[in-house]
């Protein structure tokens, strides 16, 4: 089974990436195992991309995290991302998040930018079996590049820093 470990990481061309949290797969950030398969290292989704974590605000942060454990969020949850949005503007991005969220594709690199979920990105879909959670990258359909966590340790991990965020 493959090991997933979140640490923060910063490796841009350009000054003004932030710093992220790189999901590391058997100690090797992904971003780097995308581009070695993907992009012959000719170039690196970090050129255009950055990690979803560590960057987002808090609570659009907390929302990633349980998106990636497919836990239930709530429309406060949201609402509290968008806590300056008048009632009146605030169903608008409620839709637009729900969308987001029911998609099955999950974006884990996102636009260095402004972070925009419309911009694209890198994305992930999430299985599951009785023991396992299983990660295929979506970045291309002829060499797909999957990854299986053992369930638990992998609830742990994400289960941890969700635990941080909800603490501050």
């Amino acid at each position: 089974m493959d090991r997933l470990t979140l640490k923060k990481y910063h490796k841009s061309p350009f000054k003004e990436h932030k710093e992220f949290l790189e999901f590391y797969i058997n100690d090797k950030p992904l971003s780097e195992q995308i581009d070695a398969l993907y992009y012959s290292n000719k170039k690196s989704i970090l050129d255009n991309w950055t990690g979803v974590l560590g960057t987002n605000k808090h609570h659009a942060e907390i929302v990633k995290v349980k998106q990636l454990l497919s836990k239930p969020v709530s429309d406060k949850e949201i609402r509290a991302i968008y806590a300056k949005l008048s009632d009146a503007d605030f169903p608008y991005y409620l839709e637009r998040t729900r969308e987001e969220l029911a998609n099955p594709e999950i974006i884990v690199y996102c636009c260095a930018e402004c972070g925009d979920y419309d911009c694209g990105g890198v994305a992930i879909t999430i299985d599951k079996t009785d023991q396992s959670v299983i990660w295929t990258v979506l970045e291309s359909e002829k060499q797909p590049l999957r990854f299986e966590f053992e369930k638990y340790s992998y609830y742990d991990v994400l289960g941890v820093y969700l635990n941080q965020l909800l603490k501050r």
